[in-house]
């Protein structure tokens, strides 16, 4: 159930970040559409954090273990996992606005 409910809500926010990103480019306000762009950026890299700490995880119901049986080490491997993945923050950011600049 619980595993179900983060997968739902990270999938519904990863869809929503595509769209954002890709409807920005009907705004005109240029500073507008660089906040449109780096608000739907940062809910990717939020996804991208959890998804980096269910691979690391190896199991069925990765977010149920870590909750309920993780040891230490099993948390402290999964938060480096996702904070390597958010690094990416920063090079996909750059790589986006680059692309959608005027």
């Amino acid at each position: 159930m619980l595993d179900t409910t983060i997968i739902t809500i990270r999938t519904i926010s990863m869809i929503a970040a595509f769209i954002l990103i890709f409807s920005s480019q009907k705004v005109k306000s240029p500073i507008l559409r660089k906040k449109i762009i780096n608000f739907s950026l940062v809910v990717f890299s939020i996804c991208l954090f959890m998804i980096a700490m269910q691979i690391v995880t190896f199991h069925k119901n990765p977010w149920h273990f870590l909750f309920y049986s993780a040891e230490t080490m099993d948390w402290v491997k999964a938060l480096v996992a996702g904070l390597a993945s958010l690094a990416a923050h920063f090079q996909i950011s750059k790589l986006i606005n680059g692309r959608f600049k005027q």
